[in-house]
C-alpha cells in the first residue's frame, strides 16, 4: 500500500479501499467478459445474454455520477 494514502486516512482499511476503489470497477469489467457467456443467457432465450449489461454496470459502478 501507498505510504501517502496511509498517511492520509491513518486507516490501514480505508487505506486499502482507497487504493482499490479507481480501478475495481474495470477489473469486474474485465473479469465479467471472460466468464462464458453460457452463465450470462436468460433461460427459455437461448440467444439472450446480459452479460454485456453486467460488464457495463461493474464498469460503471465507480464512475463520476454525471
Amino acid at each position: 500500500m501507498h505510504l501517502l494514502v496511509m498517511e492520509k486516512y491513518q486507516d490501514e482499511t480505508v487505506a486499502l479501499q482507497e487504493c482499490i476503489r479507481p480501478v475495481h470497477g474495470k477489473r469486474a469489467w474485465d473479469h465479467v467478459l471472460k466468464i462464458n457467456n453460457d452463465y450470462f443467457l436468460i433461460p427459455g432465450y437461448s440467444n439472450i445474454s446480459f452479460k454485456q449489461d453486467v460488464a457495463i454496470i461493474c464498469a460503471a459502478h465507480n464512475e463520476n455520477f454525471e
